[in-house]
């Protein structure tokens, strides 16, 4: 990784926006399978699956900050 904090910076903004498109690829699957976006009945389903993936980001994020950080 690079010593400039700018470009370190900038890797793990193009990370996030990876994880991002990822999520909504995600979240759009999830929804088709499960019918959601069709029926009002299934709003928990579709709350949960997006609850799940947000987590998932943070702790994501979480340990990138860690890494580009040195680990604290």
């Amino acid at each position: 990784m690079a010593r400039n904090p700018a470009i370190t910076q900038i890797y793990i903004l193009e990370e996030q926006i990876r994880q991002l498109q990822n999520t909504v690829k995600v979240l759009k699957k999830g929804l088709t399978d499960s019918g959601a976006s069709k029926s009002p009945a299934r709003k928990g389903v579709k709350e949960s699956i997006k609850l799940d993936v947000e987590r998932k980001l943070a702790k994501r994020r979480i340990n990138q900050m860690k890494k580009a950080t040195g680990g604290r």
